[in-house]
């Protein structure tokens, strides 16, 4: 994201070196997931796709892939749901499903998970692995984590350090 210079060494993606790349094409090209989503006041449509660079259609899409869709088809206003202010009306865990809902739709090159399952139970865990597996396959996904489990599924590992709990 070049919010700091390496202090040695350089960052590629895509055999492009990111600091040669405009500012806006890079932060383009990542979708961040922190370990505490964000969610603003508004509709739930309006928080997946601000824009509406998508149909409806690709939206429930995304929702299914995220394994929401069953929760927002439950709700009266569906896509038009009011999420609260600082998201109070959702779970964790759902706010966590709906971000990488927001991410299917933006099908970014680079996903950056930052601790984004640490809070969560395991049947949510399960879940978000499993649209990360499914859902990002043509995405290189780094995934900063404590939990072991969390990035047992990787491809690969780059220099990483274990440390006992």
């Amino acid at each position: 994201m070049r919010v700091l210079k390496p202090s040695s060494g350089r960052i590629v993606i895509d055999n492009v070196d990111i600091s040669s790349l405009p500012l806006r094409k890079l932060r383009s090209t990542i979708t961040v997931i922190p370990q505490e989503p964000y969610l603003m006041k508004g509709s739930l449509r309006e928080n997946l796709d601000g824009l509406r660079c998508h149909s409806d259609e690709e939206v429930w899409e995304a929702l299914r892939k995220a394994h929401m869709a069953d929760f927002v088809s439950n709700q009266a206003d569906g896509l038009l749901m009011v999420i609260e202010d600082g998201a109070e009306n959702l779970s964790a865990g759902q706010r966590q499903l709906l971000c990488l809902a927001r991410a299917l739709l933006r099908a970014p090159r680079v996903l950056l998970l930052d601790e984004a399952t640490s809070r969560l139970d395991g049947d949510t865990d399960r879940l978000i692995q499993q649209t990360l597996k499914e859902g990002f396959a043509a995405s290189t996904v780094l995934t900063v984590a404590h939990r072991l489990h969390t990035v047992l599924h990787c491809d690969r590992w780059v220099k990483g350090t274990l440390w006992p709990s």
